[in-house]
């Protein structure tokens, strides 16, 4: 018998460091795709208690980040599409996936950063 990976029936954009301008438009897109986002909160928290609406007390993560729940593979590159066409680039992403979903919002960031630095060359040896 093969697994089958269930998926979220709500699709959710967590959303971190954007000014109004750019939350207003990374809003509009995801409306658009039937995503509802997700602001951050305290950065302490796990990616599953952010998108479950928990803020915390602590500082949200200044770092722009978008972190992606609920789509599939054409829905994601839709929404992706639809982001690049309104001019928004953020350079780190991420999929929920049961992986990560119990990481602290603060430690994906940052490994998502290293991840980024290393495929443009700045972890290059």
């Amino acid at each position: 018998m093969k697994a089958r990976v269930t998926r979220s029936a709500d699709k959710k954009l967590l959303c971190c460091g954007l000014s109004r301008e750019r939350l207003q438009i990374v809003g509009k897109c995801a409306a658009d795709h039937g995503a509802d986002i997700v602001e951050a909160g305290d950065g302490s928290l796990t990616l599953g208690q952010q998108l479950g609406g928990i803020k915390g007390e602590g500082a949200a993560p200044a770092e722009e980040c978008l972190i992606f729940s609920g789509f599939d593979r054409a829905e994601l590159n839709a929404l992706l599409e639809s982001l690049r066409t309104s001019g928004v680039r953020i350079p780190l992403k991420a999929v929920v996936t049961a992986h990560n979903i119990g990481w602290k919002l603060d430690d994906l960031i940052a490994e998502l950063r290293k991840e980024h630095e290393y495929m443009n060359g700045g972890g290059a040896r």
